[in-house]
């Protein structure tokens, strides 16, 4: 029994030495180093969105007026636009940029993200308002007309890239800034109710130019 055991030992410790079980490591050398700097970019401007006094103050209007300190607005996100010059990753990128929005509202109980409109648009809550139209639905159960509530501020997001050639034309690298600019509106009144610009990566590549 001892001999069967530690001929068991021995073949489970060569199975992870020969990396058997570190298919869902981290892997640093394929990473693009550009996803983490876009997530603490987004992540940063939320966190300033949500303690910019200017933007509390619409939230608290909002609450005044509704008569209720325990109803957080609702916030429609729209689609983050993205304007690099790295198609490769852009797609990435913007999913990359959405998730971390919609994540960061949400933790933040401070506004409720709309699953009606903006890009958490829920496509099965329009289709449960036609349940109206089936006579298998009991209809007393089906969501009426009228009862959606639309958002009360919009936020938008936006990514770029500026190219800068190092010495000229023929530089043998090029570095990109990216940019992220986000704004939040108060839809009803159609005000700027808070705005965050930051440059927050730049990512540096060889150029074919002059080779």
């Amino acid at each position: 029994m001892r001999k069967k055991l530690l001929v068991l030992l021995t073949f489970l410790g060569a199975g992870l030495l020969c990396g058997c079980v570190s298919d869902s490591r981290y892997d640093e050398t394929t990473a693009d180093p550009m996803t983490e700097m876009i997530q603490n970019a987004v992540r940063s401007a939320i966190q300033d969105a949500l303690t910019n006094p200017r933007f509390q103050k619409a939230v608290q209007k909002y609450k005044n007026d509704a008569k209720n300190t325990d109803e957080a607005p609702i916030i429609k996100v729209a689609q983050p636009v993205l304007d690099t010059d790295d198609p490769d990753n852009q797609e990435n990128w913007m999913n990359i940029a959405s998730e971390i929005l919609l994540s960061e509202l949400e933790r933040s109980n401070q506004v409720t993200v709309s699953a009606a409109e903006g890009i958490k648009r829920i496509q099965a809550v329009a289709q449960s308002r036609k349940l109206c139209d089936d006579e298998n639905m009991a209809q007393e159960t089906v969501a009426k007309t009228g009862t959606i509530k639309a958002a009360v501020f919009v936020l938008r997001c936006k990514i770029i890239s500026n190219e800068v050639r190092e010495g000229g034309r023929k530089a043998n690298h090029i570095i990109r800034t990216f940019t992220l600019t986000m704004e939040i509106a108060d839809i009803g009144s159609g005000m700027k109710v808070w705005s965050f610009v930051k440059q927050f990566g730049t990512k540096q590549s060889a150029s074919l130019i002059g080779k």
